[in-house]
């Protein structure tokens, strides 16, 4: 195989367990600020979101960058402008990546925000953050989309938008995250987990959607399978193949539980095994590693 670059430089040590409770004492902090979003009045709002909830998003998107090894992201203004038109329509209309002219409050700026941006209903800032991190509640189905983009390793920058109409503080929001100029010389680490490798905080365990993928080129996941142990007892999983998000291709690994239920990971260790991946047609070895909840 190739010589991959190394993890960004503040990555988090995720072997580290006193290292993995840091960066989480850090999320929770920012998962307690009280942002407000903009007020629209009609049509009318502010064009970006205050500078406080721009700080504390931007933030808690580097938390999760760090966490997997990536370059942390800057806001750029005009996908801040962007964003918070795509809010705007989100709040006033509903989910859309395309919305038409029939929209409320239907701009061409909130039109291209909303189609390059993660867009979500009913959570602000940080919430925002790790509501896409976790993607279970995606409305289409299994799919780590969000999650993707958030971590896309070839990114530099992204915007913010969040607006409430109904004065209830929670509204629409959307992240920015489509970018057309990629930092391609940045650091790109073989294999983009989420749960990460090493130790992971059980309240961030994503519902059972966890993911194995790569901004790799050359390598080929559409046959490979996956399986995750708790002790010697095999959970029932989903192995489904995904690409097209943030520059990335590979697996999600979906546990299965009744359709009553919502899957409660508990705490321990947990082996993962990923077999099937092709490097440029060559079949390669199993990748085996370990995620320590607590």
């Amino acid at each position: 195989m190739m010589p991959w670059p190394a993890a960004a430089k503040n990555a988090v040590k995720t072997g580290k367990k006193k290292a993995v409770a840091a960066w989480y004492k850090n999320v929770r902090a920012l998962l307690n600020k009280n942002d407000r979003p903009s007020i629209a009045r009609g049509c009318r709002v502010a064009a970006v979101p205050t500078k406080a909830l721009r700080k504390h998003t931007r933030a808690t998107i580097n938390l999760m960058r760090r966490m997997v090894g990536v370059k942390t992201i800057k806001l750029k203004p005009l996908f801040n402008k962007r964003a918070q038109q795509a809010a705007l329509i989100t709040t006033l209309n509903g989910l859309n990546h395309d919305p038409d002219k029939s929209a409320l409050c239907w701009t061409k700026m909130g039109k291209t925000g909303a189609g390059n941006s993660n867009l979500s209903l009913g959570s602000v800032g940080a919430g925002a953050v790790t509501g896409y991190m976790d993607d279970s509640s995606n409305v289409q189905g299994a799919n780590v989309g969000h999650r993707s983009w958030l971590i896309d390793p070839f990114t530099r920058y992204m915007g913010v938008g969040q607006v409430d109409a109904s004065g209830y503080g929670w509204g629409g929001g959307a992240i920015y995250v489509v970018n057309p100029k990629s930092a391609t010389k940045n650091p790109n680490p073989q294999w983009l987990r989420w749960p990460t490798a090493g130790f992971f905080p059980k309240a961030m365990e994503p519902s059972g959607l966890w993911s194995f993928m790569t901004a790799q080129p050359g390598y080929d996941l559409s046959k490979a399978k996956a399986t995750i142990k708790k002790g010697t007892k095999a959970l029932k999983l989903a192995t489904l193949y995904d690409s097209g998000h943030g520059g990335q291709s590979g697996i999600i690994m979906q546990v299965r539980v009744p359709r009553t239920r919502t899957y409660q990971a508990k705490a321990g260790a947990y082996s993962v095994t990923i077999t099937g991946i092709r490097y440029r047609g060559v079949k390669q070895s199993p990748v085996t590693y370990k995620v320590k909840l607590f």
